[in-house]
Formats: structure tokens, C-alpha cells, sequence
């Protein structure tokens, strides 16, 4: 026999779930389901990441520049060498 409490209280429960179920709906539609501190955190990620990008970016130009400017040293020793190997 289940008696009228037990019903009733079922029931409730049955409410709050669907209830629940429908406000959990509501967030994902408004897009608030993804917690804020992470949403911040992966902006942040990206973020410094770019940075750290271009930094890099930055140092493979600038090294690049340095080994144009030390090329023609480069190709005089490299020749001298020639040189010492041919006499030897």
C-alpha cells in the first residue's frame, strides 16, 4: 500500500528534478553553463600564447638579421679553409 505522504512526496521530487532539468536547460541556452573563472582562464591561455608567439616570432627575424650580417665573414673563413685543405 503506499499511502498519501509517500505519494505526494514522490511526486515533489519528481518536480524539483524536472525543474532542475529546466533550469539547467535555461543556462546552456544563455550560454552561462561554462563557469565563468574558466571561460577567463582559456581567454588568458590564448592570450599568452599569442604573445609568447609573436615573441618567438620576433627573435627567429631578429636572429635572422644577425646571420645576414655575419654571412660574408662566414663565407671568407669558409674559403680560407678551402684554401688550407688544397694546400695540404
Amino acid at each position: 500500500q503506499i499511502d498519501g505522504k509517500s505519494l505526494e512526496s514522490a511526486e515533489n521530487r519528481l518536480k524539483n528534478v524536472l525543474a532542475d532539468f529546466e533550469r539547467q536547460g535555461y543556462r546552456m541556452k544563455n550560454g552561462g553553463y561554462v563557469d565563468k573563472r574558466i571561460s577567463f582562464y582559456s581567454i588568458l591561455c590564448a592570450v599568452i600564447s599569442l604573445l609568447f608567439a609573436c615573441f618567438m616570432c620576433y627573435l627567429w627575424t631578429d636572429a635572422a638579421k644577425d646571420r645576414d650580417n655575419y654571412k660574408q665573414y662566414y663565407e671568407y673563413y669558409q674559403e680560407q679553409a678551402r684554401e688550407q685543405k688544397g694546400n695540404k
